[in-house]
């Protein structure tokens, strides 16, 4: 198994503040900045406390009175930088951030298994966890492994890092107005690969540079993978 078995599904970007109560004044003021950034955005979700957007089937924002953080579906990190730049100033700028309490940046992969059975083979491959054979308390079979967390800070970073077996749904409502629809539910089997690198200690928004951040994340992901998946 292997980073490149994988499809990056999400990238999250987030950034922790004190509580911005400013965003109660300010919901039009977002909202018609953030058009202008990104033509054909639609809301989701508008309330005092909590602003979220969407582009297409690309990207998704939210904007809440302590934490903001935008979600990019199936992009390279490359790629997405600069809208991820653009949506921090834009918060940040809209709501006097003066200080991040938190930063964080989350990389979720996806690799589709055929069944559990296949996922838990992977995960026990990584060499990660050691499981007892045979029986296990009165129960007959094999011990399948769902889901590893591990977690590793300093002072000033911590990541954390899940490998988990999930079902992910999709259902489609028949449409109204038309006669005749067949499109059946459909599960899949996903074994996740979930890394969050966050900050520990108070940042500056002069200090962020979300490109280099960002960048850095992907790169220290793709070098010491391999020392998690056991090959």
């Amino acid at each position: 198994m292997k980073i490149e078995n994988f499809d990056l599904a999400k990238i999250v970007m987030e950034i922790r503040y004190e509580s911005a109560y400013l965003l109660w004044d300010r919901c039009g003021t977002v909202w018609t900045e953030a058009t202008s950034i990104w033509p054909g955005l639609k809301p989701m979700d508008i309330n005092p406390n909590r602003q979220s957007f969407r582009l297409k089937d690309k990207y998704e924002f939210h904007i809440e009175l302590d934490k903001s953080f935008m979600i990019a579906h199936y992009c390279k990190a490359k790629d997405i930088c600069e809208d991820q730049e653009r949506f921090i100033r834009l918060v940040s700028n809209s709501l006097n951030i003066e200080a991040y309490e938190r930063i964080g940046t989350r990389f979720i992969y996806e690799l589709e298994c055929e069944d559990i059975k296949e996922g838990g083979k992977k995960i026990y491959e990584t060499g990660l966890t050691k499981l007892p054979a045979g029986p296990f308390l009165n129960v007959d079979g094999n011990v399948t492994p769902r889901h590893i967390s591990f977690l590793n800070e300093n002072e000033d970073t911590g990541v954390k890092v899940d490998f988990q077996m999930v079902t992910k749904k999709f259902e489609i409502e028949k449409p109204l107005g038309v006669k005749e629809f067949d499109y059946p539910q459909l599960d899949k089997k996903v074994l996740l690969f979930d890394v969050d690198y966050y900050t520990k200690k108070i940042v500056l928004p002069g200090q962020l540079n979300v490109s280099e951040w960002v960048k850095q994340v992907d790169h220290s992901i793709k070098r010491d993978s391999q020392k998690l998946f056991g090959e």
